[in-house]
């Protein structure tokens, strides 16, 4: 077997929050081409298959709505999914939202009580983001990332702490890079952060850290300490100051859909049993980045929404279904079209690149 390798749209938000879209069909195909049908075809199968497992039986695909949504912005999607049937208990029907977490799939409202049973158009994107994913708001009820779950907000520790230092650090630093900015702009943004950070739980030395980093006045400590920190630490401050932004109305979060300016592509039949065969594939799931089965489906759910963007036709996606049901090789795959291995290899190298950390 061959080695196996490995867009921000801004979206119109103020202070008004984003709601799900309600129905899957409800998401514009703005292409023009066969962008929005292609991703649809796909969500909706990984979402019916996702859901299956989540209830343990197996459900009608009309019973189903599906939609792609970025809750953390990284662009490879997390999965909504409504199953809507009469007389819905909230146990295996409702609102479910899947997300890679680590190495397998989760309902992230699993532990939300009551949250099956959300009318599925109350759901909206919040202000602000918690570890990397943005808030889910609910009528007057604020949830938050809980580290592989949403849980609500009010429930989070908070602390209490002095920030003048940071304020007038952060306020200085604002007016230095944009002395153009309407007068109290600095004043209320860096005040925002501060009640931020409070609702994040950060401590006063993490505070005071962030005050003297921009002062440029660290020390060794501090040095030794920047040497080790984590991804998640250094996006936590501008996380925080562009959802402060976006309360204020000077900036927007990207957008979190994936049915805005898609790449032309030929809309593929058949994409579903591609992702089938991909995920079923042994050395897909043993390799180093994917690893588990719930990996290689968001890795081969991925590569089904790349290769039409790579340019691949019916009957190329269909030898690549073929060599995934090792029905063919790679002799007969690059003998039928040797482009057919470049758009794989591509493909497969913006999809493992997309893929998070493992457990």
């Amino acid at each position: 077997m061959r080695d196996f390798f490995l867009r921000l749209v801004p979206l119109l938000l103020s202070t008004v929050l984003l709601a799900l879209p309600a129905k899957a069909q409800d998401a514009p195909a703005t292409t023009g081409d066969g962008g929005a049908a292609n991703r649809q075809a796909i969500v909706n199968a990984i979402g019916q298959r996702l859901l299956e497992r989540q209830v343990g039986s197996r459900v009608p695909a009309t019973e189903i709505e599906a939609q792609e949504v970025d809750l953390n912005f990284d662009r490879l999607p997390e999965i909504y999914v409504y199953r809507k049937v009469p007389d819905c208990d909230g146990v295996a029907c409702g609102n479910f939202f899947f997300a890679l977490v680590g190495d397998g799939f989760r309902d992230v409202l699993a532990e939300i009580p009551g949250a099956r049973l959300w009318p599925e158009d109350s759901i909206s994107l919040g202000i602000y983001k918690r570890q990397r994913y943005i808030d889910l708001q609910v009528g007057d009820a604020t949830y938050g990332w809980a580290g592989d779950h949403y849980a609500e907000a009010a429930g989070f520790p908070s602390s209490t702490l002095n920030g003048d230092a940071y304020v007038a650090a952060c306020k200085a630093d604002a007016e230095e890079g944009n002395p153009d900015a309407a007068a109290g702009e600095a004043d209320a943004n860096c005040a925002c952060r501060m009640k931020r950070f409070e609702a994040l739980n950060l401590t006063q030395n993490e505070v005071d850290r962030m005050t003297r980093t921009i002062l440029r006045t660290g020390t060794e400590e501090d040095k030794a300490f920047d040497a080790t920190a984590t991804a998640d630490w250094w996006n936590l401050g501008s996380d925080v100051a562009q959802g402060c932004g976006v309360e204020a109305g000077t900036t927007t979060w990207p957008s979190a859909f994936f049915t805005e300016d898609l790449p032309p592509q030929p809309a593929l039949e058949r994409l579903p049993e591609f992702v089938e065969a991909c995920s079923a594939q042994p050395w897909v799931v043993s390799a180093k980045k994917v690893g588990t089965p719930d990996r290689a489906l968001a890795f081969c759910g991925c590569l089904a929404r790349e290769i039409p963007v790579g340019g691949a036709s019916q009957e190329q996606a269909d030898d690549l279904t073929r060599y995934f049901r090792d029905e063919i090789g790679d002799a007969e795959l690059d003998e039928a079209d040797a482009n057919t291995l470049v758009i794989q290899d591509t493909a497969s190298e913006t999809c493992l690149t997309a893929l998070p950390p493992r457990s």
